[in-house]
């Protein structure tokens, strides 16, 4: 368990040390805020506007985080670690005995790893839908739909999706008697995760269930949504990262079938194939198939390539300095020089300690955290702007294109996008009338180009 804990420590270290990100953590961040400020814990409202993107699971969840410990980047994120720790907590009850080590793979791993480090609801939507393979596979249906449901109101009906194909094929292959079980499962999910969309019904709140379950549902698998999409083998790449410092263990265990580990297997599959599917694609969707991986790769020995594949993490820093020589500032470079020594020291070591490797992705996140990221937080023009405004109290207003989500969590109320007041946030040189009392270069993480940021004060 030592190893847990150091990892834990490792993503608790890191997790406040840089600033909350654009775009989707600072929105998730900033909705939780106001719903832990306001009382309204059913419709999730981001800068005064209904925000039908996502369930509210997370955000009661974050904005409950919030209203314990106050807003700040660690708040915004040990979420993610703790369910992160209760995925790999699952993973390691999934055996009757204990000495398998599928916990710690999947807590190796870089994609979990840096998952455990943001603020965003992937953590959460891979724990109920663990947990429900683990209950159904021990067929205890009803507690499997109740976890279900709970995955639904996480992310959305994906978490229902891979269980129930994947579950319906494993039925068919091994176990044609538990199909009942499976549709009870169903509707109990249906019924948890529906109650909080039929509550928005009787709110007259039809456009945001109606937005959510066509734009972020189906407009997702029918077209590329904000230009996220990719070729067929776009999820080949993620997954050879995404499994370091495993990589041996992952190609040998795709190498043969088991029927011990039929199951893990089909939601494997299951996972890639529906996300290969689908035309919208990022990086993290595919997480969901990472405690399957885990369950496959178990019982397979380290080799060579487990070593070999940390070189990797090595190699990645000196990547981003090479490829963005021309843009970076020194600190940065800087940080990036001195996260691939620390990585290359452990790298080392664990030719002689192979304990080390399972240590890989979280050492590397610590590094990237420390030396990277932290410096970052200088050159991040949009959270500083917030935190200035509300330290000094200003009534802000902004111009729509240089308003950020990290800037209205910052600030820590809504910010009028009319443009018009005493104090304006803009990307504009000057405006008539009015003097800089603010002025930040940087890249914007929301627009994804640098620029200069600046707050004008009516004279």
């Amino acid at each position: 368990m030592w190893k847990v804990f150091i990892i834990a420590a490792a993503v608790i270290t890191t997790i406040s040390l840089y600033p909350i990100l654009d775009m989707d953590e600072a929105w998730y961040s900033s909705v939780s805020l106001r719903m832990a400020e306001t009382g309204d814990w059913l419709i999730p409202n981001f800068n005064g506007e209904p925000f039908p993107t996502k369930p509210p699971l997370w955000f009661w969840i974050t904005g409950f985080i919030f209203k314990l410990f106050g807003p700040s980047e660690w708040s915004a994120r040990i979420g993610s670690l703790i369910f992160t720790l209760l995925t790999a907590y699952v993973l390691y009850i999934w055996h009757e005995r204990r000495k398998v080590e599928a916990h710690l793979i999947y807590l190796s791993s870089l994609l979990p790893i840096l998952v455990a480090c943001v603020g965003r609801m992937d953590a959460p939507m891979v724990f109920f839908l663990t947990l429900a393979f683990f209950l159904g596979h021990r067929k205890k249906w009803a507690q499997a739909g109740l976890s279900l449901g709970l995955g639904i109101l996480a992310k959305g009906p994906v978490v229902l999706v891979i269980w129930g194909i994947s579950f319906l094929i494993y039925s068919i292959l091994y176990d044609k008697r538990s199909v009942k079980g499976i549709i009870l499962a169903g509707l109990i999910s249906l019924a948890v995760g529906g109650s909080w969309f039929i509550l928005l019904y009787m709110k007259g709140m039809e456009e945001v269930v109606e937005h959510f379950i066509l734009h972020e549902n189906i407009e997702r698998v029918k077209s590329g949504l904000e230009g996220h999409t990719g070729p067929i083998y776009y999820y080949i790449p993620v997954l050879i990262l995404g499994v370091i410092p495993n990589l041996g263990r992952f190609f040998k265990s795709l190498s043969y079938w088991s029927d011990e580990k039929a199951l893990p297997y089909i939601w494997f599959l299951t996972t890639i194939i529906l996300f290969t599917v689908a035309e919208t694609k990022l990086p993290h969707y595919i997480l969901p198939a990472f405690p399957a991986l885990a369950l496959m790769m178990e019982k397979e020995r380290e080799g060579l390539l487990d070593w070999l594949s940390g070189g990797i993490l090595v190699l990645l820093p000196i990547f981003l300095m090479y490829h963005f020589r021309e843009v970076l500032p020194s600190e940065l470079k800087r940080g990036l020089f001195m996260s691939t020594f620390s990585i290359l020291a452990i790298w080392g070591l664990s030719f002689y300690f192979k304990d080390l490797r399972k240590l890989y992705a979280s050492f590397f996140a610590l590094s990237l955290a420390i030396l990277v990221l932290n410096p970052f937080k200088e050159f991040y023009p949009h959270y500083q702007a917030g935190i200035f405004a509300k330290e000094r109290k200003l009534e802000l207003t902004a111009r729509k294109e240089a308003l950020a989500p990290s800037t209205v969590f910052y600030y820590g109320k809504d910010i009028p996008v009319d443009g018009k007041g005493k104090w304006i946030l803009s990307y504009e040189d000057e405006m008539k009338g009015y003097k800089v009392i603010f002025q930040k270069e940087g890249f914007s993480l929301y627009n994804g180009k640098w620029v200069k940021l600046r707050i004008f004060e009516k004279e």
